[in-house]
């Protein structure tokens, strides 16, 4: 069962999350993690997404994320229970005459909890995937965000100080 998370319930402990890589014992809280995430993101773009029943990520994809030497989950734990991840990939350029070899970090999802956005909290998670990325000779870390996410938008250009690479246009017909 995925505990729910309430600021309330450590209002008078000073915990600071312990930013750790994830384990297997994890995956029932992450997945909790990857359903608020969704759910976000449904609210945003409900012509793109859907809510759905059932697991939000099978174990095997969890799995492979922890088990490579090419990708690896961090989670924020305050206290055992998960209250932020940041999910990182290596990734390598096309092979394709026009493209530079290159390898970078793709970071393909980071949530935070809505009571602790603000905190630092999504800055250490990206330091983390950063410094992972760094510790595997990469040079460059990435992101997608939909436009319609402006918080994050906001948190990764500002506060990040990140720079768009390419935009995607749709039409509807």
């Amino acid at each position: 069962m995925v505990q729910r998370f309430s600021l309330k319930r450590y209002r008078y402990v000073a915990m600071t999350p312990v930013i750790r890589t994830a384990s297997r014992e994890d995956f029932d809280q992450i997945g909790g993690l990857f359903r608020a995430l969704d759910q976000l993101h449904v609210s945003l773009l409900p012509d793109t997404f859907q809510g759905f029943d059932g697991p939000v990520r099978p174990t095997e994809i969890l799995e492979r994320k922890v088990d490579s030497e090419d990708s690896t989950l961090f989670v924020a734990d305050l206290g055992r229970v998960l209250v932020g991840f940041v999910d990182v990939q290596i990734i390598q350029s096309p092979n394709a005459p026009m493209f530079k070899p290159n390898r970078f970090g793709l970071i393909d999802n980071l949530y935070v909890q809505p009571e602790l956005r603000g905190s630092g909290l999504a800055n250490r998670l990206f330091e983390s995937a950063c410094d992972w990325s760094r510790n595997r000779g990469l040079r460059q870390v990435r992101l997608k965000v939909y436009e319609a996410n402006r918080g994050a938008v906001r948190f990764y250009e500002q506060k990040l100080g990140m720079r768009r690479i390419d935009t995607t246009f749709q039409l509807d017909l």
